[in-house]
Order: structure tokens, then sequence, then C-alpha cells
């Protein structure tokens, strides 16, 4: 591995050989080269890892592991141990760097910021159900859009110090929306940086872009953002809470302010 890289792309992949040189070349072109990139395979039965292995020969940042995993969740958590790098990003198969100078531009910010998470925009290509094709999604977040949805993994830095300090994995509970909890904790924990910068062309064929419902998640979102925020105060809650998400507050009766919560949620289902 090289010394004092700054960034570990770590790529996902399980019979990607339609899409993974793709995805390579637009790491490839990148005017910044202070990288590594981390393919994690799941054991592939197609070319991806000959072609891989191809890329591998000319390009000695690029590794590949490839052995029978859980999920991209799984992998992705495998390549965070991998990583060697300052700051971690992943990027799926089927994706692209926006541009041959992203990087560039966000190193500049990732070398001097005092953030925990840098992250940006994509542009969606294809409908997604949740943006249309072509639309960049989706500007800046504050708590109440976070918990209504999601930062797209691809828009988005993670310094590993702070992941690997908090001891922070993505959940193989939640089969689709495991980054959405990553990111509802690491917001809890340390401050994210905007940047008005589109990062990379988000594929909307992926399993996230699917019309499936991870029920879970969606149930737990709530419990999940007061455990890591550890709020104990209703005033608070109530204010960063989404109107959309209220109903949830009905299953915290431990709380001190159950009966506040009650009457809100009565209040709103009226």
């Amino acid at each position: 591995m090289h010394e004092s890289v700054l960034i570990s792309i770590v790529i996902p992949t399980f019979n990607s050989a339609e899409c993974i040189q793709n995805c390579l070349d637009s790491i490839g072109r990148q005017t910044f080269k202070n990288y590594e990139v981390l393919i994690v395979d799941g054991q592939s039965k197609d070319s991806t890892i000959d072609i891989v292995n191809s890329n591998i020969e000319t390009d000695s940042r690029i590794y590949i592991s490839s052995e029978k995993d859980k999920g991209t969740y799984d992998a992705m958590n495998k390549g965070i141990k991998k990583s060697t790098a300052e700051w971690l990003y992943f990027l799926g198969s089927d994706d692209e760097l926006y541009d041959h100078d992203v990087l560039l531009k966000i190193a500049e910010v990732l070398m001097s910021t005092s953030s925990d998470v840098v992250y940006g925009n994509v542009k969606v290509e294809g409908n997604a159900g949740w943006a249309e094709d072509g639309a960049i999604y989706d500007g800046q977040f504050d708590t109440k859009k976070l918990l209504l949805k999601n930062i797209c993994h691809q828009a988005i830095f993670y310094r590993k110090q702070f992941i690997t300090h908090h001891n922070i994995l993505f959940s193989e509970h939640y089969p689709v929306c495991a980054d959405w909890d990553l990111n509802v904790r690491c917001w809890a924990l340390s401050n994210f940086q905007f940047i008005p910068q589109t990062i990379a062309r988000f594929n909307a064929g992926g399993v996230s872009t699917k019309d499936i419902i991870d029920d879970d998640f969606g149930n737990d979102i709530i419990e999940k953002f007061i455990t890591y925020s550890k709020i104990s105060s209703y005033n608070k809650l109530k204010q960063v809470i989404p109107s959309e998400r209220m109903y949830q507050l009905r299953k915290f009766r431990k709380y001190s302010w159950r009966v506040q919560i009650d009457s809100l949620a009565k209040r709103l289902l009226s």
C-alpha cells in the first residue's frame, strides 16, 4: 500500500463485468492521483476479476480481494478495514466520478476541513423513483431533511480516523438502507460539511433504487436518531423531528415526556 494516501475509493463488486471498466476509467482519468482503489468482490462468476486484474497490471493503486460475503454492505465494511487512507469514499461498480477534476477539488477541501464528513451532490442517471433522470441530488441537508431522505454514499467522504474511533460500520441488519443508518449515526457524532459540487454520476439501476421497502429501518429511524443523538429533551426533539415522522414517537414510552408525546400524537392523527 502507498504511504500517506489521502482517499480510499472502496468499490463492492459482484458480477460487475458490464460496468466496472467504465467505473475504473472515471477514476483513472482523475488529475488528482493520491488515492487507492479497493475492489471488494463477492466471488463474481463473470469476468469481473479478470477485468480488474488487467487494470492492476497498469495501475498499482488498484487492489482486489475476492471472497464470499453477505452483500454490498458487508463488502463496504471489509473495505473500511482494508483502507490505509485518511478519507473513505464508496462508489458503486456501475457509477462513475462526475468529471476528471472532481477528486482534485474534493482533496483541497479534505486537506483543510475540520469536519469529519464532507458531502456534495450526485447526478442521477435514469429514473430512481426518488429522483428523476438528470436530477442533481440533493443539496445541503439539515436534521429534518436527513430523517426523510438520505445523502447518497456516492457523494460523501468520511474521515477514517473518525469512523474507526467510534467503531462505525454499515449495519447488515438493513439490506437497503444501511448507508442511511450510518449517516444518521455520523450526523449525531460530528459536523458535516457541504460543498456545492457534483461528485458522481449515480446509475439508477442498483438495489437502492428498486421498489424495495426496508421496513425495519423505516420503523427504526427515529429510535436510532434518539439513541445516536442521546436526546433527552422533548422540546429539543420536536424541533428537529419532521412532522412526517412524529407518529413514531408514540413508541418511546420509557421517556419522561411520554404524556406530551401521546398528546402530540393524538393531535397529529386527528
